[in-house]
């Protein structure tokens, strides 16, 4: 039926052919009669969607039923969720002084090592520190040498003791101070390899480098050569490619079923990988827009799938379709999108009834809503059945 109310033309030769084939069962029953009779209502409805035979529809169609029953499916629900950063393992890369970015060594998507110089800044306060290095440096050789000097002379009598001891406390004060001077440069996170390599005057002009904190994905790159940044502000994120995240969100009854540390199968479509996950976290609070319980999983990656951001298929161990009543497919007929089967109520009478199909299999159709177990369904006739409900909502 169309929206202004009026039956299409493929509607009305398929209500013409039942008609046809009604009137030829109605015609053999007649002839078939020994005396003339007085005719009987065709059909006649208890309600829009109940069918009564008569006695001679019923010896002449002879309908097949089945009884029905739920039984657990055993399909597992399959879920999607969505690839995030293990954000465990994430680094964030920052410079611990103000300064200017002075050389970039990493980039938007790039893959670095974790201790791998990934920048260089010039700065005054880190000059400053330098600076206050060297000089500490410079004091304690010069301290070093006068008291090597004294000693040997001391040993030749040819200086007091006293001269020694003043030089030795001048030497452990010139050490404390370098000490002092090295902690400083080391929070920057300098290494002290780079510190010998001043002391040694390989290196004329320090900077200072900045590491990535580890292994990974860069990401979030917010800086540019030149670009002054400010004290422990963020430069770049650090995503590690060898574990993930992925968010999945499950009715509360499903996530009733699952369990923390339980396993759960996570695959693509088009995507030969299949990565066995572990749940790690059940939200106890429900998403307000989605109304759903937020499951979080972890596992390693495989072959770099998945990536963050991708859409993925969770299927959770253990939890499936709960129990569903099994149809054969011969009772099932469909108007437009939505199913439908006929419900023996007495030999002469069924129900014409929707219901919620949750998946096909070969020769049966897994039923969910609309059925309940012990209920018996046409198997036979279901295009006769059908006719006759449709003419009795047409004579309506």
């Amino acid at each position: 039926m169309n929206p202004n109310g009026f039956y299409t033309m493929k509607t009305m030769i398929s209500l013409l052919r039942s008609y046809t084939f009604l009137l030829m069962i109605f015609t053999g029953m007649g002839c078939a009669s020994d005396s003339p009779s007085t005719p009987t209502k065709e059909v006649s409805t208890m309600s829009p969607n109940t069918v009564l035979l008569t006695a001679e529809q019923i010896g002449k169609l002879n309908i097949q039923t089945v009884q029905v029953s739920q039984n657990n499916t055993g399909i597992p629900v399959v879920v999607q969720g969505k690839a995030m950063p293990d954000r465990r393992g994430m680094g964030v890369v920052s410079a611990p002084i103000s300064g200017r970015i002075l050389r970039l060594y990493a980039y938007e998507g790039e893959m670095v090592r974790k201790g791998q110089m990934v920048a260089e800044l010039e700065s005054l306060e880190f000059a400053t520190l330098a600076a206050e290095y060297l000089q500490s440096e410079t004091e304690l050789r010069y301290r070093n040498q006068e008291w090597e000097r004294l000693s040997a002379l001391y040993e030749k009598n040819l200086v007091a003791q006293s001269e020694v001891q003043r030089v030795e406390a001048d030497k452990m004060r010139a050490t404390t101070q370098l000490r002092a001077a090295e902690t400083k440069l080391t929070a920057t996170g300098i290494s002290r390899a780079y510190l010998n390599q001043w002391a040694a005057r390989k290196v004329q002009t320090p900077t200072l480098p900045i590491y990535a904190p580890v292994s990974g994905m860069i990401q979030n790159h917010n800086v540019q050569i030149g670009q002054s940044v400010m004290a422990y502000g963020q430069m770049m994120d650090i995503v590690p490619t060898q574990s993930i995240m992925v968010e999945a969100f499950v009715s509360p009854e499903q996530a009733s079923s699952i369990r923390q540390g339980e396993e759960a199968t996570l695959y693509m479509q088009g995507q030969p990988e299949v990565v066995r996950m572990t749940v790690t976290a059940i939200q106890a609070h429900m998403d307000e827009t989605r109304h759903a319980v937020r499951v979080l999983l972890e596992s390693q990656t495989l072959n770099g799938f998945p990536k963050p951001g991708q859409l993925v298929q969770v299927s959770f161990v253990g939890l499936n379709n709960g129990f569903a009543t099994q149809v054969p497919l011969s009772a099932i007929e469909y108007e437009g999108d939505d199913a439908y089967v006929f419900v023996w109520k007495s030999s002469k009478q069924y129900e014409r009834r929707a219901v919620k199909i949750i998946r096909l299999l070969e020769d049966m159709a897994l039923i969910s809503e609309g059925l309940n177990s012990g209920e018996s369904v046409a198997v036979s006739e279901v295009f006769s059945l059908k006719a006759l409900s449709r003419m009795a909502e047409f004579s309506e």
